[in-house]
């Protein structure tokens, strides 16, 4: 389906227990030139530690001075490297004139590996300092991704972009992008795939054999020039990221690039609160908060309290435990136990009932 512009499809399915499937796929166009490219204020993130010596951070080094030298003077960038501490360039991004990428060049080619591998301080070093609010900007993590806690790098990541953001709104902060580049021939995929996932980027892999600028050039080539971004699903006149009833994933829409169509899938549970109050022969009562409604029915004031989408944990915690604790049954929507402590905090959906209604409004929700 790919062609010269971009292109959309959606399928939906109406399931006989009253739940509406759909998945969504936004086709990129075939030619990266499809778009203007846009200033942008690029910050490559070096590991510099003891497993990227030899082979791996000769290619990491060859491949981001290409990508300094196609940078254009409307451009700013950084460079930062990173083992056991983090250091940098300069304290600020600069401009990308010819004697500012020379100075870059030159800097890059003095670092050498050694030490251990400490990522979460080169992320805090990327992202902390301020940004120019009139370029898009791009954090681009070389890396082996030999590290032992990927947990806290895919939650710090989260924090920051999260940082700026309004209450209830799952995008990351403007103009932000992480995107990984895998050097060498045993990469941590899970770790890079899920920098870029979280980060809204892409991710690309440069094995031993491969020629570091012909890499970065088809890198480049993708991600200066996005056909489109900061995408939302709409369902009527909601988010439907946002709106009650629906799931939708991945919640963090990535960008849309050259050669990676953008696949949204999901589901809709409109009506969950009418079926189960239908089910229970009851009615439906809105009211206040995730920790009003679940207190309503430790009051014994409700029945049933069904949250069909997603709950950020700390919203969702609180009034579990204190359900849990007053005797009630706390679960998904599919009757599982909450999950929690992820790198993505939040809960797919709450329902807290008195024990002896479980069974009903489970069939409720599920036909």
């Amino acid at each position: 389906l790919a062609g010269e512009g971009l292109r959309n499809t959606l399928t939906t399915f109406a399931a006989p227990d009253g739940v509406t499937y759909f998945q969504q796929v936004v086709h990129p166009p075939t030619r990266p030139d499809f778009t203007p490219r846009q200033p942008v204020e690029l910050v490559f993130v070096l590991d510099c530690s003891g497993s990227m010596s030899g082979r791996p951070i000769a290619q990491e080094v060859a491949a981001v001075e290409r990508g300094l030298r196609r940078l254009t003077p409307a451009d700013t960038f950084q460079v930062i490297n990173f083992a056991a501490e983090a250091s940098a360039l300069g304290p600020a991004p600069i401009p990308a004139s010819a004697d500012n990428v020379q100075r870059g060049v030159q800097y890059v080619k003095s670092l050498y590996a050694q030490g251990g591998t400490y990522m979460v301080t080169g992320l805090r070093a990327s992202l902390d300092f301020p940004q120019d609010p009139s370029r898009q900007r791009f954090v681009v993590f070389l890396t082996d991704g030999y590290i032992g806690n990927e947990r806290e790098i895919l939650s710090e990541i989260d924090l920051r972009l999260s940082a700026r953001r309004s209450p209830g709104d799952d995008s990351p902060a403007p103009s932000t992008r992480i995107f990984s580049f895998g050097v060498g021939t045993s990469t941590n995929r899970y770790l890079l795939d899920a920098m870029a996932k979280v980060g809204r980027g892409a991710v690309a892999h440069m094995a031993a054999g491969d020629n570091p600028s012909e890499v970065m050039d088809l890198f480049f080539d993708r991600i200066s020039r996005p056909a489109m971004t900061d995408l939302s699903v709409t369902l009527g006149s909601s988010p439907w990221t946002n709106v009650g009833g629906a799931e939708v994933y991945p919640r963090v829409l990535p960008d849309v690039f050259a050669g990676r169509p953008v696949v949204i899938t999901g589901r809709s549970w409109a009506g969950a609160g009418q079926r189960v109050a239908q089910a229970l022969g009851g009615r439906v009562v809105r009211c206040g908060s995730a920790g009003v409604k679940a207190m309503a029915v430790v009051r014994g004031a409700a029945e049933v309290y069904v949250h069909p989408s997603g709950l950020y944990e700390w919203d969702a915690c609180a009034p579990a435990a204190v359900a849990e604790a007053a005797g009630l049954h706390v679960s998904d929507l599919h009757g599982r136990p909450l999950e929690v402590n992820k790198p993505r905090p939040v809960v797919e959906g709450l329902l807290v009932c008195r024990p002896e209604r479980t069974a009903v409004v489970l069939a409720a929700l599920h036909g």
